[in-house]
């Protein structure tokens, strides 16, 4: 990690729609650095019970001279093996945090047709 300083963006806004079991939840997060500095570095995924938190992280090299303007971003982190249900989804930022409510649906059971005689 070196010479670099880390934290998360703003968030702005955070979508995701509902899915089936199996399938990927992607969870995009709107926001901005605090300059043109910052840069994306990992992202960060904590389910616990029917809350799901994302912290995109971002980092800068604090010997980088740049305004304090914001740096619009956007990110989408995809979520796996969620269990059926209604999740609350949190966007963890600076400032005020941001959510959403999804449902993961149970998969549908085919249904096999009678055979032909």
């Amino acid at each position: 990690m070196g010479e670099y300083v880390y934290d998360v963006g703003f968030v702005d806004s955070v979508e995701a729609e509902d899915i089936s079991v199996g399938e990927k939840l992607k969870v995009r997060v709107s926001g901005g650095w605090p300059s043109p500095a910052w840069e994306l570095d990992h992202d960060e995924v904590e389910v616990v019970g029917d809350k799901v938190t994302v912290k995109v992280v971002g980092r800068m090299n604090p010997k980088v001279i740049a305004p304090t303007v914001i740096e619009p971003f956007e990110h989408v982190v995809e979520v796996e093996g969620l269990s059926a249900g209604v999740y609350t989804v949190e966007a963890v930022g600076r400032g005020e945090n941001q959510t959403v409510q999804v449902t993961v649906h149970p998969v549908k059971e085919k249904r096999e047709s009678p055979e032909q005689f």
